[in-house]
């Protein structure tokens, strides 16, 4: 009798291990793999890999409100793009659903992408990388130079993007789509247009504060128009969805 209770119960744990079986392998290795690159780090360089474990404004003794700003832009930006492949996923067996999966999907992984690059900084490290490539990596000022190849990139994806999706994109709430568009520019001229032709604003010593500040506004006014378009259009297509039923 015992046994037999025994079996049902492992038979019991087994149906509810079955189902998550993916995640569990596909969470561990990846935890291992994170785990061997920082050991690999530690031993065979001189980079301090608490750095790479650690909060880094603990580490840097930094207040806690460093980097408050870029959090919510790179948050605002993250949660809007997952928005978006949440309704993908939702509505990817529905080829007459409005706006198309693939849409919210490439739009999705536009703005996710931005995020990413908004919170780990990698336009400047791509930046730096091209100057280092061409041999100008020791002037100064190359790195931001630099980074306008990768920002061109950027506008080259939004442009295919915009040109494959045009007739989608002019249904929907374009005009916050389209001031996203509009704050990234500006955020991005200011950020890559002072190096470009330096001396263009008078050299005082509140310039460079109140530059900086107005660069980093536009570019959180763009993020969260981002998240509102995001939202508009993800959520909007899963209501009317769920309010037509498929056959």
């Amino acid at each position: 009798m015992g046994e037999v209770r025994g079996d049902g119960v492992t038979r019991g744990v087994l149906t509810h291990i079955r189902p998550v079986t993916p995640w569990l392998i596909g969470t561990l290795a990846l935890v291992g793999i994170m785990g061997a690159v920082i050991l690999t780090i530690h031993f065979t360089t001189h980079v301090d890999v608490t750095l790479i474990i650690s909060d880094p404004a603990d580490k840097g003794h930094l207040p806690g409100y460093s980097g408050l700003y870029t959090f919510a832009s790179a948050f605002a930006l993250l949660a809007g793009g997952a928005i978006c492949v949440f309704a993908a996923q939702l509505l990817r067996n529905r080829p007459a659903a409005f706006p198309s999966a693939l849409f919210l999907l490439t739009f999705g992984a536009l703005i996710g992408w931005l995020g990413i690059d908004d919170l780990f900084m990698f336009h400047e490290w791509a930046g730096l990388a091209i100057a280092e490539l061409l041999g100008r990596g020791d002037e100064p000022g190359a790195r931001s130079r630099f980074e306008a190849i990768v920002f061109a990139a950027y506008a080259v994806a939004w442009i295919v993007w915009l040109g494959r999706f045009w007739r989608t994109v002019r249904q929907t709430a374009f005009v916050l789509l389209a001031l996203v568009l509009v704050f990234f520019g500006l955020s991005v001229a200011i950020d890559v247009g002072l190096f470009l032709f330096p001396g263009v604003l008078p050299d005082t010593a509140w310039m460079p504060t109140t530059v900086e500040v107005a660069e980093e506004m536009l570019k959180l006014t763009g993020t969260f128009f981002a998240f509102a378009y995001a939202w508009q259009t993800g959520i909007g297509a899963v209501r009317r969805e769920m309010s037509c039923p498929a056959d």
